[in-house]
């Protein structure tokens, strides 16, 4: 019994308990697979707002190639469609591109989250147009839900953030 104890205290030690049950590293093309739905918020530093919003996503990947298409509908009935593509460029390295992006995004994994960087025209809800930077971070919460924090700046001067829990569908 004491060995056991002993060989316990080890592994925690170690770590090696600590891992989640979804201990399978957090990669785009294993995650982003399929349907999914998310309910989020963008929190509006500036103006001090707080807009909420449901989304439907489905991605699909060939090879080292993904899309992601998201419908987007926010509480105050503004409605956004965007679509992703991903190329893997390296074990842990993708760049992403869509059609309001200044450049790529950059996207790195470390198996434990996904981080996303990138930056793009945003139309604002007063119909302006700004050049935000986003930097985003997923996380994987439980298996099958991921949770996803970004931080969004102006002229590297930060004006607001952004949540969303994502689910899977169907899985």
């Amino acid at each position: 019994m004491k060995r056991a104890l002993v060989g316990l205290a080890a592994l925690l030690a170690q770590g090696l308990l600590d891992q989640p049950a979804h201990a399978e590293p957090l990669r785009l093309e294993s995650f982003f697979n399929g349907r999914f739905e998310g309910q989020g918020t963008v929190d509006n530093k500036r103006e001090g707002t707080r807009r909420t919003f449901t989304a439907t996503m489905l991605a699909t990947w060939e090879g080292p190639h993904g899309a992601l298409l998201e419908d987007l509908a926010y509480a105050d009935g503004e409605k956004k469609h965007i679509v992703w593509h991903f190329d893997r460029t390296g074990p842990d390295r993708y760049v992403g591109h869509r059609d309001d992006l200044v450049g790529d995004a950059t996207i790195e994994t470390d198996g434990e989250a996904i981080r996303m960087r990138y930056t793009a025209r945003t139309r604002l809800p007063s119909g302006q147009t700004w050049t935000l930077s986003f930097d985003d971070r997923l996380e994987q919460i439980a298996p099958g839900t991921v949770t996803m924090t970004g931080e969004v700046s102006y002229l590297f001067i930060g004006v607001g953030t952004t949540h969303m829990t994502i689910r899977t569908v169907g899985r």
